[in-house]
């Protein structure tokens, strides 16, 4: 963060035909591509704090893979190297373990019940699990609800992944998971799962459907089901030290922004998942509407107590009870 001292706002001040330096230059990374979901909401943080507090701030946002896969974003925002990111939290809740318990398969009904969640006092909890990495979360907004595409045949129930190579983010509830339900995962990053897709190494992918339609994985899929195993939040995430440096109307500005960009992210999710599946539809994929839901549940029920374990039954009930 550059924070642009006095003596160089005297020197512009002397020159009356410059344009005054911003006070405030931050740098904002995330590693959509364009339409990712991401995207959308970085640009809606830019938006909201240029809004709010005119010409004060500047935001260098950097996006796509330029600052690398979201794990390497993290430990950029810890090291001060990006001041903000807006990233997945499966991606790094294994360095923020609190944040699994979102990673659950079938914990949310909806989008509204995991916003209900994230933006009340359960979100509050669960963002004081940054600080300790020298972290503030700003808000949780949205990546997505996550689908099961693939190259073989329909999945309506467990039975039908059984042997499918499926990718899964390198994320050890998504791994359990899916494992538990027969498939032969394979982690991968997110920048290589098209040429995967494309070569054969694996058959399938799950991923939110803007996040598919972003990286063009249908070129090589021919199956969509509407499975809704995982819900994928995101976090606006700002290093602390760069957060204390700023003025309280400051820093109150840049969580307004992040609540903006989470509130982006979820409305351009639900525009997005009717619109992606039309446009699947008739690029030809073959879309199974509704899973066999309650079988999944059944055959994940031996993973219950792990979650348990690692959770607290009370925080996952919690979770589930919230309106």
């Amino acid at each position: 963060m550059l924070l642009l001292s006095a003596l160089v706002g005297q020197a512009h001040a002397q020159t009356p035909l410059a344009t005054p330096a911003p006070l405030v230059a931050l740098v904002l990374g995330h590693n959509a591509p364009v339409d990712g979901p991401q995207e959308i909401a970085a640009r809606a943080f830019v938006t909201e704090i240029t809004q709010a507090m005119p010409g004060h701030f500047s935001i260098d946002l950097r996006g796509g893979l330029t600052v690398g896969n979201d794990s390497d974003i993290f430990q950029a925002v810890r090291l001060g190297a990006i001041d903000i990111a807006i990233c997945g939290t499966s991606s790094f809740s294994n360095q923020v373990p609190a944040l699994g318990v979102l990673d659950l398969p079938f914990l949310f009904r909806d989008q509204a019940h995991a916003a209900h969640v994230l933006d009340g006092p359960i979100g509050q909890e669960l963002g004081k699990a940054f600080a300790p990495l020298g972290l503030i979360n700003l808000a949780f907004g949205e990546l997505g609800i996550r689908q099961l595409t693939n190259a073989r045949h329909p999945i309506r129930t467990p039975q039908d992944l059984a042997g499918l190579r499926l990718r899964v983010a390198p994320n050890d509830i998504y791994t359990l998971t899916f494992q538990t339900l027969g498939a032969e995962v394979v982690p991968m990053g997110i920048g290589e799962v098209y040429a995967g897709l494309r070569d054969g190494r694996i058959d399938g992918q799950e991923n939110p459907l803007l996040v598919i339609q972003a990286n063009h994985f249908a070129d090589a899929q021919k199956y969509l089901s509407l499975s809704a195993h995982f819900y994928a939040a995101t976090a606006v995430f700002m290093n602390a030290t760069s957060y204390a440096e700023l003025a309280p109307d400051e820093q109150a500005a840049l969580r307004q922004a992040g609540r903006a960009a989470a509130a982006a992210s979820r409305t351009a999710g639900a525009r997005g998942m009717r619109l992606a599946i039309e446009e699947l539809r008739a690029q030809g994929i073959e879309i199974t509407d509704h899973i066999d839901r309650d079988a999944f549940i059944q055959a994940l029920a031996p993973m219950q107590p792990e979650f348990n374990r690692r959770f607290g039954a009370d925080l996952i009930a919690r979770i589930r009870a919230t309106p």
